[in-house]
């Protein structure tokens, strides 16, 4: 989220787990993709060379608290 407030992009809404996965090719666009993700769930995902998602075991009382008290209005970066 810091290196996409710094470039001056915004943090993605959330997007639905089950769209389709992103390209790998584009760091910066899966990233955001992973990210959207997490915001409509919060489940930690990861992304294969080949495209492929996985999810990172999580603490769930832990990412529930955080997406409860996140916002992204508040969310600075460096620059």
């Amino acid at each position: 989220m810091k290196h996409l407030r710094d470039h001056g992009l915004a943090v993605p809404p959330p997007i639905p787990s089950d769209s389709a996965a992103p390209s790998p090719a584009n760091r910066i666009e899966a990233g955001c993709d992973l990210l959207a993700r997490f915001f409509a769930d919060g489940r930690i995902r990861g992304l294969m060379p080949g495209g492929e998602i996985y999810e990172h075991r999580i603490a769930p009382g832990l990412t529930e608290r955080f997406l409860k008290k996140f916002n992204a209005r508040m969310l600075k970066g460096t620059s």
